[in-house]
C-alpha cells in the first residue's frame, strides 16, 4: 500500500519568519482543514516593513482627503486656483495606486486578504499571524475531510524561517496498491486497465482467514520495467475505511485508518 505522490502527504510550512508562540495540535491527531496548527509572532522584516509603508500610505491618503475635502469648500468661494485642487486628487491617484500595491506585496508574503484589510481598517501592524491545515486533496468515505498530523517538528519558543517545515500531514483516505508483474504479463495488464477491468486485492491478517477487496479499478501502469527484476510496477486505487473515530470533549481528535502506508 503507497501513497498518491504528491496528494497523500503534505508539508506545512512557515510562510513568514517567526517565533512560535502556541501550538495547537500534537502529533497523531486527526485535524481537519483550515484548522489552527500553530501561532507565530512575527519577526520578519521584510513583512514588517512592508505593513509599516503601508501604513504611512493609509496615513498619507488620510490626511490627503481631508486636503481635497476643505480646498473643495475653498474653491467654490473662488479663494483658492483650482489647479491647486486638481494637484491633490493626482496625489491622491498616486498614493492609491502604491496602496493597491503594497496591499498585493503582503498577499505574496502570504498574509490573506482579511488579514490586509484588518491592518488597513485598524492602522495596526499585524504582530502574530496563524497557521492553519491546508485543504485535503479529496473526501474521505465519512464524506468529511480529515488529515492525520504525522510529524510535528517544532516547539513552543522555536524560532522558524521561512518556508521550513513545521508539520507533515497525511490525507490516508485514497491510497494505492502497488503490483509488481513480469514483463511478460505487461499485455495482458494493459489489456485489462484499458478495457477498465476490475481486479481483486486478496488480503491476509492475524487470524489466517484471508479477506478479498473486490472491484477495485487499475489506476495505471508504469512505463518502465526494472532492468534488475525484469518487473514494472502498475497502481489500483484503493479507498480507505475509518475504523476508529475517538472525539474528546475539548480535545484532540484521533483516527484509526483500516489502511495504511507499507
Amino acid at each position: 500500500v503507497v501513497e498518491r505522490s504528491g496528494h497523500t502527504i503534505s508539508h506545512v510550512t512557515a510562510p513568514l519568519a517567526g517565533v512560535v508562540t502556541q501550538v495547537y495540535a500534537s502529533r497523531g491527531e486527526a485535524v481537519s482543514p483550515d484548522q489552527r496548527l500553530f501561532e507565530l509572532r512575527l519577526i520578519d522584516e521584510d513583512v514588517v516593513s512592508a505593513q509599516a509603508s503601508l501604513l504611512r500610505t493609509v496615513e498619507e491618503l488620510d490626511v490627503i482627503g481631508r486636503e481635497i475635502a476643505r480646498l473643495e469648500e475653498v474653491t467654490r468661494q473662488g479663494s483658492v486656483p483650482r489647479k491647486e485642487m486638481l494637484e491633490r486628487q493626482y496625489e491622491k491617484q498616486k498614493q492609491e495606486a502604491m496602496l493597491r500595491a503594497q496591499k498585493q506585496a503582503l498577499l505574496l508574503h502570504g498574509l490573506s486578504q482579511q488579514q490586509v484589510d484588518e491592518i488597513v481598517s485598524s492602522h495596526t501592524l499585524l504582530r502574530t499571524f496563524t497557521i492553519l491545515a491546508p485543504p485535503a486533496a479529496w473526501e474521505s468515505n465519512k464524506g468529511e475531510l480529515v488529515l492525520q498530523l504525522q510529524q510535528l517538528n517544532v516547539a513552543t519558543g522555536q524560532s522558524v524561517a521561512v518556508g521550513e517545515t513545521l508539520a507533515v500531514l497525511a490525507d490516508p483516505s485514497q491510497l494505492l496498491i502497488e503490483g509488481d508483474a513480469f514483463e511478460k504479463d505487461a499485455r495482458q495488464i494493459s489489456r485489462a486497465a484499458e478495457q477498465g477491468w476490475k481486479v481483486s486485492a486478496v488480503l491476509q491478517d492475524g487470524s489466517g482467514k484471508p479477506e478479498i477487496l473486490r472491484d477495485l479499478p487499475i489506476l495505471f501502469v508504469d512505463g518502465k520495467v526494472d532492468p534488475a527484476s525484469r518487473t514494472f510496477r502498475f497502481f489500483v486505487n484503493l479507498p480507505n475505511l475509518v475504523v476508529r473515530d475517538v472525539r474528546q470533549p475539548e480535545g484532540p481528535r484521533y483516527v484509526d485508518w483500516r489502511f495504511k502506508l507499507g
